[in-house]
Formats: structure tokens, C-alpha cells, sequence
């Protein structure tokens, strides 16, 4: 199952607990205007989540073992990156994961996998 509301102008908060829709493997939700924290479990069997560019803050959650794509860049995310899926601020492709494709460029975090970032700061 899909679930796509990008470009919505939707205000709101994504739900803290996202673990029993056990179904959804894709979630686009990028250029609204989201705020508050990623839901602390999201859904086991999600692929791809897409929220950059909304107001979510705080720290990433464990990403399920099989996210391919990631992107939360342009929020106000920080923090330390969970262990197992990692990311740069950048499209950044990791061979060393199961997860593919990352975009955080315009967040901050603490991570020692980046080794070139230029224009982004991360704590």
C-alpha cells in the first residue's frame, strides 16, 4: 500500500506509532507543512519514506531492514543517526547497508560516515 499527500499544504503531525499498518510500504508526504517529531515505529515492511521539506524536528527512529529510500532533507531533524541505515546530507548511495538512497541535506546530525559534505553543517 501506497500513501501519497506531498504538495498539500497539510498541517498536522504524522502519528507517533506507525508499527500496525504493517501493509504500507511507501509514504510520500514531502512539501507540506508537517511539524513535530518521525513517528517512533514506523510501519515494518516500509521501502521508501519521502517527508523533506516540512517543520519535522527531533531525531531519526530505527529504519525498518528493508528501507530503500529516505528522504527528510530540508526539516529540522537532528541528533545521532540510528544504527544500521545511515545517511548523509547529500543523495549518498551506501554500499555498506541495506539502505540505498538517503537525502538529509539541510538537517543536522551526528555521523561519522560523512566525508564530504560541502554547504551542510552537522553536529
Amino acid at each position: 500500500v501506497s500513501l501519497d499527500f506531498s504538495l498539500n499544504d497539510i498541517i498536522g503531525r504524522l502519528p507517533d506509532d506507525m508499527s500496525a499498518y504493517v501493509h504500507l510500504v511507501d509514504v510520500q508526504a514531502f512539501e507540506n507543512n508537517l511539524q513535530g517529531p518521525l513517528p517512533a515505529k514506523l510501519p515494518p515492511n516500509l521501502v521508501q519514506l519521502a517527508v523533506a521539506g516540512n517543520g519535522l524536528s527531533g531525531e531519526v527512529p530505527a529504519l525498518p531492514r528493508g528501507m530503500r529510500y529516505f528522504s527528510v532533507a530540508h526539516n529540522q531533524l537532528d541528533g545521532r543517526l540510528p544504527d544500521g541505515p545511515s545517511a548523509a546530507g547529500l543523495w549518498f548511495v551506501s554500499t555498506g547497508s541495506s539502505c540505498r538512497a538517503y537525502s538529509l541535506a539541510g538537517d543536522s546530525f551526528d555521523t561519522t560516515l560523512i566525508t564530504h559534505a560541502s554547504g551542510y553543517v552537522f553536529k
